[in-house]
């Protein structure tokens, strides 16, 4: 009996073992179609990823030759040029994404108001600059024509001029231009970073959702102002120091000088960044170089440049050309009333009243030797070289 019983077990448990490996098959069949899926469904993906690839790689070499053929079209309609219109297609996304300018403007909007590298970059401006620049047009002033502004020349000017001078005076103007675009970029930036919601001005400047006015101000505009006044000084001195220029060695030391003036802002920058004056500004100099912001357009603008978008509306080649007529057109004014002889005939009105002297003899007057033609008292003796 007790053997029956025992035998009656062991089957039991035989058939509830078969039962459970029928089970664990069953189970491991489903786990493996389930893979199978997931694999059939990765192949998918993955020949749909491959399919992108392709399609990607087709438009980039589809790019790749309209782009070839531009640079032939272009080279071939306008040699000379072509390089040069190449390099402003090629560089057009550098355009939309505008970047500050590596100087000490830049330093003083990342940086917090009165902190050190804010203080630095103020102690440059008003010092280095806007003090230097000043105390060049308080000297201008009290030497001017004993300190009356009323002059036989504009500027109290050289009342004659020899053509090698002029010429120098015309390429240093040249000089000048090429090298002053601080009012230009300040200019520009004070547009691009206005005060508007949809500017983000606050990540620029490394406060991103302090969007305060007040924050604005002391960041943005102040400095930027600080630019534009440093840069007018300098322009204006430079054109003083051309036009009253009589010797070319002269003219070049004066406008060397200046030119070491107006590059204080870069030459401290460089510094900062080299590690000369701390860690904490080599910082602040890294931050500066690595703002950017894309300049993000409307429906409305996609007709137009990315160059036009960023200069907005062309405003900076405008106001260079402003500024050129300004300075070309006094340096201008300057030159013709020293080749008529009108300056020289304001000072002394009975010399060559009949305006019958040439430009070249003009040149000779008070050039350091004694010429007949201005030995007489009408022209003070040849400007006091006959005494």
């Amino acid at each position: 009996m007790t053997e029956i019983q025992s035998n009656s077990i062991d089957t039991s448990s035989c058939d509830e073992f078969e039962d459970v490996e029928e089970q664990r098959t069953l189970k491991d069949e489903d786990v493996l179609k389930e893979l199978r899926l997931l694999r059939g469904q990765v192949i998918l993906k993955d020949e749909d990823v491959l399919e992108e690839l392709r399609l990607l790689r087709g438009q980039v070499d589809d790019m790749r030759i309209r782009s070839e053929k531009q640079e032939r079209i272009i080279a071939r309609l306008d040699p000379r040029n072509g390089l040069r219109k190449l390099q402003s297609i090629r560089n057009t996304e550098e355009f939309c994404n505008f970047k500050l300018d590596e100087d000490t403007y830049s330093l003083m909007m990342t940086s917090k108001v009165r902190s050190g590298a804010w203080l630095i970059s103020l102690f440059t401006s008003l010092v280095f600059q806007l003090g230097l620049a000043g105390l060049i047009g308080i000297q201008f002033f009290f030497s001017t024509c004993g300190g009356d502004l009323k002059c036989d020349s504009p500027f109290d000017v050289p009342l004659t001029n020899d053509i090698y001078t002029t010429i120098a005076q015309l390429i240093t103007i040249i000089l000048v231009l090429a090298t002053q675009s601080d009012v230009l970029s300040a200019l520009q930036t004070l547009i691009i970073l206005r005060f508007r919601s949809d500017v983000a001005w606050d990540e620029m400047i490394g406060e991103t959702g302090n969007r305060s006015f007040n924050m604005w101000f002391m960041r943005i505009f102040v400095p930027n102002m600080l630019k534009i006044i440093q840069g007018v000084a300098v322009l204006f001195a430079s054109f003083l120091i051309i036009v009253q220029s009589s010797e070319i060695i002269e003219l070049l030391k004066d406008f060397t000088s200046l030119l070491v003036i107006s590059e204080a802002d870069n030459i401290i920058f460089y510094l900062a960044d080299m590690g000369f004056l701390g860690e904490h500004l080599a910082m602040r100099t890294a931050q500066v170089k690595n703002a950017r912001m894309e300049i993000r357009t409307n429906n409305d603008d996609e007709n137009k440049s990315c160059l036009q978008r960023c200069n907005v509306f062309s405003a900076r080649p405008f106001l260079f050309i402003v500024m050129c007529s300004l300075i070309v057109g006094g340096w201008w004014y300057v030159v013709h009333g020293q080749c008529s002889g009108q300056f020289l005939r304001n000072r002394h009105e009975n010399c060559d009243e009949e305006k019958s002297l040439t430009y070249l003899q003009l040149t000779q007057w008070k050039n350091g030797y004694c010429n007949a033609i201005f030995n007489n008292t009408q022209c003070d003796w040849d400007g006091g070289d006959c005494k």
